[in-house]
């Protein structure tokens, strides 16, 4: 009888256990984690893109031809001036979705070379960057030049000699370039001197002339009132316009405008200088893109004791521009503005901002328009007592991914959000980077289709490093 019992009594036991495993694998399945619910397969890996450079920062990141990867950075190496630590430009090529990279050092030069700008056209891949070679270090004369160098392989696995486009009586900063047509080059940049500033403006056919030949520096900005400086020139370009961006300070007066002038015969002549905001007391970060014969200019500016973020738009290559949007509009600082241009035309725009009383959060507005009306702001990272900023953004038809750098634990690292349904919605974000103890900021991000790459920069054991990771979108 008790070994009746106490079979039956094991029998219950194992029936019971054999319950609760049940339950417990069907709660793993209907509660998915954040990395399910929001529909992403993360890589299995992250790949260190700087191994065995001494300290990398600030990446950019481009998709050429739907399936290499590019990715740009500034690092820093031991063979410059009496051999002591200089900067080099490095850039990274994966022609297999991001598995694998191949590494060249561009600059590759005795001085110091930094902030680089990069584009590709007709085969070619074109950088840009200063570059302090001719500057004088025994007198302490620093000034810096504007260096380019181009690779006709488009793998960019080697490159021409460098040329320096600016002059060496000048302090020459923030190249800006883009390719028009896939016909000619242009490349952009600011200039000091004698107390003097302006924008400076050389273009190159990139078909019929070889890589040397450049035209002669032209001087966009004009003649400089006293306290005025020219700063943080783009170029962009569409058809045979050409239109040079930037911004105008006069600090004696506190004010600040974004100028803009227009080429319609493909650089050879321009208009005169047109402002695209009312006076302000300080703008900053200019953002631009184009689609077609539309070209849109965004922009941080205080008019009324905090930072909004404006948004203007010509509909004619550039030739006009209709009044600016005050995109942000709240009582808040709206700064690091960026934004896109979806596929159905639709204009997304992002900023972190701390309008709340949970610090900065990063906040998205869309609209449907072509940028003239804006739907009420949706708040992405909805983090609290947490700092996020830096926000980029990308999209792949109504589908819009965002990533920004966030504060949480008293280090940064780097967050992905999601939204299916054109910006109304996000989804819970996803720690990309998942760093301890160490700061993972200056996210960027591209797309192919369901494919998402991102890259950051993270300081470990004392050394920035650049990383890259990509996921996958298991939603069409």
């Amino acid at each position: 009888m008790s070994s009746n019992i106490n079979t039956f009594s094991n029998l219950s036991k194992i029936i019971l256990l054999s319950f609760l495993i049940l339950v417990l694998i069907f709660i793993t399945i209907s509660s998915p984690s954040n990395s399910t619910n929001n529909a992403y397969s993360q890589n299995d890996k992250i790949l260190d893109l700087s191994n065995g450079i001494i300290n990398s920062t600030n990446p950019i990141i481009q998709l050429i031809d739907n399936n290499t990867i590019y990715v740009v950075w500034t690092g820093i190496t031991n063979h410059g001036f009496n051999e002591e630590v200089q900067s080099d430009i490095f850039l990274a090529r994966s022609e297999n979705n991001g598995d694998s990279f191949e590494k060249i050092n561009v600059s590759n030069d005795p001085g110091s070379s930094f902030n680089p700008k990069f584009i590709a056209s007709s085969n070619k891949i074109f950088v840009v960057w200063e570059d302090d070679t001719f500057s004088n270090k025994v007198s302490q004369n620093i000034n810096t030049s504007i260096f380019f160098k181009q690779s006709d392989d488009k793998k960019g696995l080697s490159f021409s000699s460098p040329i320096s486009l600016s002059s060496s009586n000048k302090d020459s900063s923030n190249p800006d370039i883009s390719v028009n047509n896939d016909k000619n080059l242009f490349v952009v940049w600011e200039d000091t001197y004698d107390g003097i500033s302006e924008i400076s403006l050389q273009s190159q056919d990139i078909v019929t002339i070889d890589n040397t030949t450049f035209s002669e520096v032209k001087i966009i900005s004009g003649d400089n009132k006293e306290g005025e400086y020219e700063t943080s020139p783009h170029v962009v370009t569409t058809n045979n316009t050409i239109n040079i961006i930037w911004i105008d300070t006069n600090f004696n007066k506190e004010i600040s405008k974004i100028l803009k002038r227009t080429s319609i015969d493909n650089g050879i002549n321009f208009q005169n200088t047109n402002q695209l905001n009312n006076d302000s007391k300080m703008s900053g970060k200019i953002v631009t893109n184009s689609n077609n014969e539309e070209i849109y200019v965004l922009w941080q500016e205080d008019i009324n004791g905090h930072y909004d973020v404006y948004l203007s738009k010509s509909s004619d290559g550039g030739t006009t521009f209709k009044e600016s949007v005050n995109v942000s509009n709240d009582l808040g600082d709206s700064i690091n503005p960026n934004f896109i241009i979806s596929s159905n035309n639709d204009v997304h725009v992002v900023w972190n901002d701390n309008s709340t009383d949970k610090g900065n959060n990063i906040f998205i507005k869309s609209s449907s328009d072509g940028g003239t009306t804006f739907k009420e702001s949706v708040n992405v990272s909805n983090s609290t007592n947490s700092n996020s900023i830096n926000p980029q953004i990308v999209s792949n038809g109504n589908e819009i991914f965002v990533v920004w750098q966030e504060d949480i634990n008293g280090h940064y690292d780097v967050y992905l959000s999601k939204s299916s349904d054109g910006g109304t919605t996000f989804k819970e974000p996803i720690n990309v980077s998942n760093s301890t103890n160490s700061n993972s900021i200056n996210p960027q991000i591209v797309s192919n289709g369901n494919e998402i790459f991102v890259v950051w920069q993270e300081d470990k054991s004392g050394n920035n490093h650049i990383y890259f990771t990509k996921f996958i979108d298991s939603i069409s």
